[in-house]
């Protein structure tokens, strides 16, 4: 039989035994197949038997399994619901019974669970519900409102896997996880993170390995890191300097070791900076008592030192410092002084407390001062500036003072702060600067500065008020000449001594001032020119008396000159050079005399000026030439000597007299230059006549500038050495008596060095000083020579007469021969011959001449001329 056959039989067994036979059909079967037919009923009873027995063996471990089911769902330790497709609550554990706040079963089954929930997470969950393709769990997080509070749970949705009967209702499992200690927790953690992240001081935490478990914000960003996630697990050298790891690890290790919490200050060094830091160290406990980590919170007192530092020296300044400090209250009461004050004013800090501070006032600021003081205080927040003080002893004095307003933060005046020193020396300082600035160091009068501001002080006040005033330029004559002779100690002492006199003369009013070496002007508001002439007359004749310093006698003159304001000039510069162009023409007239300014004087200072700067090129153009002025012998009738004179000839000038040249070389070393020439044209000239049989003497005129110099006798021994032919005794040298006389030890030495020499020696212009017969008789001398002045009024004035008579006696008695210079006359000529005058010189004999007109004078009177 094959398959298909016994499926049709199977077939037919099926339906027998479902009480459906189709009789029709089984009369139709054969006996044989009925045998099968009853085979496979007896087969199929028997398959179905099994199936039977299986059933109930599957029923039973499905009844087992609902047990386990429930068990496990009664005891879940989370809230859990069966839910249908509607939401209905089909069965809930106790969990959610406790957790819904219901007492009874009977209030959560057969109720919605969408109750509870918000329209939002409601629609969330029956989407899910009605997932026909949800087959795994889902989970998310809803609000549940639970008698009106909101609790945040966790909601897994898990899908019961459907029965047999694919249209029966689906049925779900639903979990809740309350989250609210969860939320709570977070949320304490993310406060206590908050606090860290914006504390301003450093906490952090590291393990006994050293690795960093906790750290805020500004841990990280002292650290250079920008979050505290990147130090965490980093080690300590990972984070700082090797020095300062070794001193957290120390620090830590005291922590570790003495389980107790420590306070220390440190310093860092970051990125070159040095940071001072106040930390405190704990341990972190474990769940055994036993220290796991060690905390730390660090306060950065860096700014806190530098101001404990500031507060420090501003406490230094305030007890030690120079400065005088006061500090007072809002009303302006004293609340405090340092010690700097109390030593300045005199006053103890008890003497002030409570005290307004106007009880230091001077007195001598008025009220607009005042005024402006407390104006620029409110206004600016300072005042600075000098006032004067009063101390306790009753002295005033000046202060350089600052007064500033202290403010808080939100504006409010606080204190004012007043810092003060006292400038009594800077004063009396500026007031040295101030005369040396404005007034003459050696004999305290004002100097040109000072003359100035005064003088155009009054033009300017001239302008407004018209007036009139003069100035005057005084000049000492042959000061010079002291100056080189006794030394500048002397000729200091003598410019004190002149500046005394003329103080004597002026008034109050007057401005006497200094302007150079030995020149003065005197300023004079108010005075007419004929008022000015005769103070100058006086002047004059107060300043030629004679000087009596260091035991020495000595004679000086003046020469003045005066400018009067505004007839002469309008302006300080003019006026100053028109009084100095008066006083060289009262010099140039033969000094010792007084003199107005007149317009023409500015013609003549021009060509003193144009006299000056050609008399440089002079010899350098052979300009210069010597005449000679023969000497007559009375007793010998017969030129025994003859005096050099220069003479300068300017090809635009024409002859320039040697009054005007000699003054102007004798201000600088020029005149050296000349004597030298002139030595050496002279010595020339003579050593000519020697060559021709004449035989004189030659005389030549030496300047006190040089005479003085160390170098001179050494210049004379070589102008001689060049002329070996002719004996040093035929040089004369004329020497005035001024000279001679103002510092006669050191003229004395020359003198005598001179003589060593065989230089004769001539005082010239005697009489027109002061000779001292001590020293005249000690000079090696040969020659004394009257002065012209003498000569002149012979016949005429007898006391002339008498002096000249005087001075021959004079010479006669100490073993010197006379000269009489400048005889002119006939009668003058007799009068020296019958006083015994040695030598006349003049023209009344001969003027001077060049040397060829002097050999032709002496071979027309066949003179034989022997060396005298």
């Amino acid at each position: 039989m094959d398959q298909q056959e016994k499926l049709r039989l199977r077939q037919q067994a099926q339906q027998l035994l479902k009480n459906q036979p189709d009789l029709a059909e089984t009369e139709t079967l054969s006996h044989q197949d009925l045998k099968h037919l009853v085979e496979e009923m007896q087969i199929y009873l028997a398959e179905l038997e099994v199936q039977n027995q299986q059933l109930q063996e599957t029923q039973l471990k499905l009844d087992h399994q609902e047990v386990q089911y429930k068990k496990l769902f009664e005891h879940l330790p989370i809230p859990a619901l069966l839910l249908n497709q509607s939401g209905i609550i089909i069965e809930n554990n106790e969990q959610a019974e406790l957790f819904f706040a219901h007492r009874t079963t009977r209030h959560l089954r057969n109720h919605s669970i969408f109750r509870f929930l918000s329209d939002t997470n409601s629609q969330w969950l029956l989407n899910r519900l009605n997932d026909l393709h949800l087959t795994d769990v889902l989970s998310a997080s809803f609000e549940c409102q639970i008698q009106g509070e909101s609790i945040p749970v966790k909601v897994s949705l898990m899908p019961i896997k459907q029965s047999l009967d694919q249209f029966a209702q689906r049925h779900f499992i639903v979990t809740f996880i309350d989250l609210t200690d969860q939320y709570l927790r977070q949320k304490e953690w993310r406060i206590f993170q908050g606090v860290l992240d914006h504390s301003s001081v450093l906490i952090y935490a590291f393990d006994r390995d050293g690795r960093c478990l906790l750290a805020n914000q500004k841990f990280a960003e002292f650290f250079g890191f920008k979050s505290p996630g990147e130090t965490m697990g980093l080690k300590r050298e990972e984070l700082m300097s090797l020095r300062d790891a070794n001193a957290h690890f120390q620090h830590d290790l005291d922590v570790l070791t003495k389980k107790k919490p420590i306070q220390f200050k440190e310093d860092v060094f970051k990125n070159g900076q040095l940071y001072y830091l106040l930390t405190d160290k704990f341990p972190l406990l474990g769940s055994h008592n036993e220290v796991m980590a060690v905390g730390g919170i660090t306060y950065d007192i860096s700014e806190q030192t530098e101001q404990e530092k500031q507060l420090a020296l501003s406490n230094e300044i305030f007890t030690k410092g120079q400065d005088g400090i006061i500090v007072c209250d809002p009303d302006g009461l004293i609340l405090s002084v340092n010690h700097a004050f109390e030593e300045i004013t005199g006053y103890a800090q008890q003497d002030c407390l409570k005290k307004n501070p106007r009880f230091l006032s001077s007195g001598r600021h008025d009220k607009s001062f005042y005024e402006n003081f407390w104006y620029c205080l409110v206004k600016q927040g300072f005042w600075r500036g000098e006032i004067w003080n009063k101390r306790k002893s009753g002295e005033i004095y000046p202060q350089q003072l600052s007064v500033s307003s202290i403010k808080d933060t939100q504006g409010n005046l606080i204190n004012y702060l007043g810092v003060f020193n006292d400038i009594t020396d800077k004063k009396r300082a500026e007031e040295e600067v101030m005369h040396l600035a404005f007034y003459d160091p050696l004999t305290g009068v004002a100097n040109r500065l000072l003359l100035r501001e005064r003088t155009e002080q009054l033009i300017a006040s001239a302008q407004r008020n018209p007036n009139s005033f003069s100035l005057m330029f005084i000049d000492l004559d042959h000061f010079k000449d002291v100056n080189d002779v006794h030394g500048h100690d002397v000729g200091d002492a003598l410019l004190k001594d002149v500046t005394q006199r003329i103080n004597a003369l002026i008034r109050p009013q007057d401005t006497l001032a200094r302007i150079g070496g030995d020149e003065f002007a005197v300023l004079f508001p108010r005075l007419t020119p004929q008022n000015s002439l005769e103070l100058g007359e006086r002047l004059v004749s107060t300043l030629a008396e004679p000087y009596i310093i260091k035991n020495q006698h000595l004679h000086i003159s003046a020469s003045i000159g005066i400018a009067l304001f505004p007839d002469d000039a309008q302006d300080y510069k003019t006026l100053l050079k028109h009084a100095d162009l008066a006083m060289y023409h009262a010099k140039h007239q033969g000094r010792n005399s007084v003199y107005l300014f007149k317009n023409e004087l500015e013609t003549e200072l021009t060509r003193s000026v144009n006299i000056e700067t050609e008399l440089r090129y002079a010899i350098e153009l052979n300009q210069f030439h010597l005449v000679f002025q023969p000497q007559y012998s009375i007793k010998h009738q017969s030129y025994l000597c003859m005096e050099a004179l220069i003479r300068w000839s300017h090809p635009k000038m024409g002859i320039v007299s040697p009054n005007i040249f000699i003054p102007l070389a004798e201000r600088s070393d020029f005149i050296m230059d000349i004597t030298d020439w002139v030595l050496n044209n002279a010595l020339m000239a003579l050593d000519h006549l020697r060559k021709k049989g004449i035989h004189l003497n030659l005389s030549v005129n030496i300047s006190a500038r040089e005479l003085i110099r160390s170098d001179f006798v050494e210049r004379i021994r070589k102008h001689l050495a060049a002329f070996p032919e002719i004996a040093p005794e035929q040089l004369e040298l004329e020497i005035t008596e001024r000279i001679a006389m103002e510092q006669p030890t050191k003229i004395l030495l020359i003198f005598h060095s001179l003589r060593l020499l065989g230089v004769g020696l001539t005082l010239d212009d005697f009489g027109t000083g002061y000779s001292s017969l001590n020293y005249l008789k000690k000079y090696p001398l040969q020659t004394l020579k009257i002065d012209k002045s003498f000569v002149d009024d012979i016949g005429i004035d007898r006391e002339d007469e008498a002096v000249c008579k005087a001075i021959i006696s004079l010479a006669k008695a100490i073993g010197y021969q006379t000269v009489a210079e400048g005889v002119e006359t006939q009668q003058q000529a007799e009068f020296l011959e019958q006083q015994g005058c040695d030598l006349i010189q003049g023209y009344y004999y001969s003027k001077p001449l060049t040397e060829e007109d002097l050999i032709n004078l002496l071979s027309r009177n066949n003179e034989s001329i022997s060396i005298q």
